[in-house]
């Protein structure tokens, strides 16, 4: 578990939830983003802020789209 990106970042399941979700459909609100990840409205929020927070997501009027990073992925050389 100590290799896990997401786990190290405290993101779990429910951040890559989130990503596969958006990754399906770019631009979409909390609350789609919820329905789609099977998610509580409360962690969808906490985890949208660390998403993009780190560079993932970005935020733009009430959608959420994958960034740049996100698109391309963040992981360096092993």
């Amino acid at each position: 578990m100590h290799l896990d990106a997401f786990a190290h970042h405290g993101l779990g399941s429910s951040g890559l939830a989130i990503l596969a979700s958006i990754a399906e459909r770019d631009g979409q609100s909390p609350t789609e983003i919820q329905s789609i990840a099977s998610i509580s409205r409360s962690t969808a929020y906490r985890q949208l802020g660390k998403l993009k927070n780190l560079g993932l997501v970005r935020h733009e009027g009430e959608l959420y789209l994958l960034s740049p990073a996100g698109l391309e992925g963040v992981a360096g050389p092993t």
